[in-house]
């Protein structure tokens, strides 16, 4: 079977019929290569109960289909380039610690965050943003320069939500840099970054909700987080979660346990699911439902502006039944931001590097 070919790490849809879907169903589980079945059925939705025997079946109508799949592929890419990094604050040490020693990292990206959302902006900072891209993609990987022309050409910071849920290149340079804390990559992104966070400060959510996150962790991450409850988690990049739980789970992968088709990186990986409590008194970061801005529109998308605090509250263990792999489910909840010994921290940071210009000459002392 030609699937078999196909390396792990890519993602495969098969397109069915009603005919032809009971079968291939029954024998997909032992192909993790496939993300997804899309079932066309004659009429609408004539067999519904065939959505049931897995969680990343899917019935659609003829006419939705190529819409459909673009979405699922641009979710599914996205999903693989927001694995986030968290970092952890410990508010039972003492205050009298420097941040050097205590907390550094959680500190550093809380900084470089506030200081990037801070600066004055610029009509130029597009442009120099595009040009730098421009000149290192001539060199590197020319076949991309087309989504930066259109970003010179389309760009406007009312669709920054809409640019950043895009597939492209961009999401994944953004929350790399995110992630390893690249001073250099995250000052040219400075407009984008901040164009975002204004758009989600203007969507802000006005009452609580209960969103899901999905993620594969390796298994020392996960022993981190189960030995931290109690303390302050921050999420390095933009933090995508979803009010439906199942669509959550559904980017976690297919939990069934293949041993002679595993590889290295799964052996050491474990699935865990963040069921998240957000209400919009606290201010630590905005979140909105971007359902209307996003280039993805189906999933009930709430986003956390990069740097969002949460409390971890708890954590428990969810058996998925013989022959799939168990689900760790953390139950956290957004923060104000305000623990007394986070702000003592953060406030001696700014005291350091309150000027804007000192700001910009220090960038290089956080990389």
């Amino acid at each position: 079977m030609y699937i078999r070919s196909v390396h792990l790490d890519k993602l495969v849809i098969l397109i069915v019929s009603e005919e032809t879907a009971c079968g291939l169903i029954q024998r997909a589980h032992s192909y993790p290569q496939i993300k997804a079945i899309f079932i066309v059925p004659r009429t609408k939705f004539k067999d519904e109960l065939l959505a049931k025997w897995s969680d990343y079946v899917r019935i659609v109508l003829i006419n939705e289909l190529a819409t459909r799949m673009n979405s699922f592929k641009s979710r599914w890419l996205r999903n693989e380039f927001e694995r986030f990094h968290f970092d952890l604050f410990n508010t039972t040490e003492s205050i009298g610690r420097t941040s050097s020693d205590l907390n550094g990292e959680f500190l550093t990206s809380q900084y470089l965050i506030h200081v990037i959302i801070s600066l004055t902006p610029s009509v130029k900072d597009k442009d120099e943003f595009v040009d730098q891209y421009t000149n290192a993609l001539k060199k590197y990987n020319p076949g991309l320069l087309k989504d930066v022309q259109e970003f010179r050409n389309g760009y406007t910071p009312s669709y920054a939500l809409t640019y950043y849920t895009k597939p492209t290149f961009f999401f994944k340079e953004l929350n790399m840099a995110l992630r390893t804390r690249n001073v250099e990559c995250l000052f040219l992104f400075r407009f984008f970054i901040r164009d975002i966070f204004d758009q989600l400060t203007q969507k802000q959510c006005q009452h609580s909700v209960r969103v899901y996150r999905g993620q594969r962790m390796q298994k020392e991450e996960r022993h981190l987080l189960e030995q931290s409850i109690g303390q302050l988690i921050s999420m390095n990049s933009f933090f995508s979660t979803s009010l439906n739980r199942k669509v959550a789970l559904q980017y976690l992968g297919d939990t069934n346990i293949q041993p002679q088709t595993i590889n290295k990186t799964e052996m050491y990986e474990e699935y865990v699911l963040f069921e998240i409590y957000a209400n919009p008194e606290c201010r630590s970061r905005p979140f909105a439902i971007i359902e209307e801005n996003s280039a993805i529109s189906e999933e009930q998308e709430v986003l956390f502006g990069a740097g969002a605090i949460f409390h971890l509250k708890s954590v428990h263990r969810e058996d998925q039944g013989n022959g799939h792999h168990p689900i760790w489910i953390f139950q956290i909840e957004l923060a104000n931001g305000e623990e007394h010994e986070l702000k003592y921290h953060f406030n001696r940071l700014h005291y350091n590097y309150a000027n804007e210009e000192l700001i910009k000459l220090s960038f290089s002392s956080f990389g």
